[in-house]
């Protein structure tokens, strides 16, 4: 995400500052919420179906509503105090959630930005790849204060990091060539493949099949909410 955001800035490749920043500023204090008391009292098969649940969720949303989303070109303008409110919401929220599953931030940024404010596609990932990149910075520095990353985390990091540092700039590139709509597909099926395939991984008891439930229910449900409230502003 880093190496992605730093490509992003390079290319100067148009954001939406002013929420990004509260977007940050919220994700500060929800990392260190979540890390420090919410994290380590969540079971480690419900961060699985967490992860899966929400990528799940975004791959229902992409498939249903992704023809209209390709269709929305720049983003309307959004006054500093709204930008403010949301953002920190934003931050704080999808801190808490990447503090516990390692993601969060990213998607809740995309979701309000393109379901809320309609905002292209173009300015949209760029943005919420750069609120996810500084997070994951903050969650570094977080558990490094804390003392309490694995020494196998550590050669797993350091193994994938050559490559990551080459493939993020690489694969932000190839998606900024390839039609949105096809891209969002393919990205749907890998999400609906892996949400299969941790439920498969599971041992699948009534209170995981509760638990993603009610999950994918309340996801659905803030999404259709989203999606109505922008379409009423427009």
């Amino acid at each position: 995400m880093t190496s992605a955001m730093i490509f992003i800035l390079c290319r100067r490749i148009h954001i939406q500052g002013r929420i990004l920043i509260w977007t940050i500023i919220g994700a500060a204090a929800g990392m260190l919420i979540g890390t420090v008391g919410i994290a380590p009292h969540v079971a480690s098969n419900f961060v699985k179906l967490i992860f899966a649940c929400m990528w799940m969720s975004f791959a229902i949303l992409t498939i249903v509503k992704n023809r209209e989303f390709c269709a929305h070109s720049g983003v309307h303008p959004i006054e500093k105090t709204v930008a403010m409110r949301v953002g920190l919401l934003v931050g704080v929220t999808g801190g808490i959630i990447a503090s516990i599953i390692g993601i969060g931030v990213e998607m809740a940024l995309y979701t309000v930005l393109v379901l809320l404010y309609r905002c292209d596609l173009k300015i949209a990932v760029p943005t919420a790849v750069s609120a996810m990149a500084v997070t994951s910075v903050m969650g570094l520095a977080v558990h490094l204060w804390l003392g309490d990353i694995p020494r196998d985390v550590v050669m797993k990091f350091l193994a994938a990091g050559p490559l990551v540092i080459f493939g993020a700039p690489i694969g932000t590139y190839i998606v900024s060539v390839i039609p949105r709509i096809r891209t969002l597909y393919f990205v749907s099926t890998l999400c609906i493949v892996q949400f299969v395939w941790t439920l498969n991984r599971l041992e699948r008891t009534t209170t995981e099949w509760i638990f993603v439930a009610v999950a994918m229910t309340l996801a659905s449900t803030a999404f259709a909410l989203m999606y109505r409230r922008g379409r009423r502003d427009l």
